[in-house]
């Protein structure tokens, strides 16, 4: 029987780190006060705590991220005044942002279909994600080979056997 790393049939890599959730994880209340222009926004997939589903989609997302491609001229935007307001606040000079140019825009990240959980606690569950959904550093994403069906790679996060390992080989977490 041949065992093959995770490594070698798909590529691994963690959501979102952003040192300042409270700026870059929108909530309806400060997309509405600030008017966010909504090509700045994603649907956030920040945890799977309370997910009981194996399909996920935007409705399973409680809040969106702030994602503004470096390149983009926001003067006279509605963002350019949130990001005046994230430096008036101190934002910009934390440790995380100071390492990006500029400090408001968050590294591109490309979508991938599965995601896994970077802790393990009281259940193991691997969804699908139907819709390009970010994810936040709490969650891995991952994305099979071409030559892996999808489907079979699902399943196989989702069995048992999956389960054990990560039981016997994972990061303990929450409590």
């Amino acid at each position: 029987l041949d065992l093959f790393s995770l490594k070698q049939w798909a590529s691994v890599q963690r959501g979102y780190t952003t040192g300042a959730n409270e700026f870059f994880y929108l909530e309806e209340t400060t997309v509405e006060q600030w008017s966010i222009e909504k090509r700045y926004r994603r649907p956030l997939l920040k945890s799977l705590r309370g997910i009981d589903r194996l399909r996920l989609d935007e409705n399973d997302c409680r809040q969106e991220v702030l994602l503004i491609p470096p390149e983009d001229n926001i003067h006279g935007t509605a963002v350019a005044e949130y990001i005046a307001w994230g430096e008036a606040q101190g934002y910009n000079q934390r440790q995380t942002c100071l390492a990006r140019e500029p400090w408001y825009s968050l590294p591109h990240q490309s979508p991938a279909p599965l995601v896994l959980p970077k802790g393990i606690w009281h259940r193991h569950i691997a969804p699908l994600l139907e819709r390009d959904l970010a994810v936040d550093q709490q969650l891995y994403q991952i994305q099979p080979s071409h030559h892996v069906p999808l489907l079979a790679a699902a399943a196989l996060f989702n069995s048992a056997w999956f389960a054990l390992q990560v039981e016997l080989h994972g990061r303990v977490n929450f409590g």
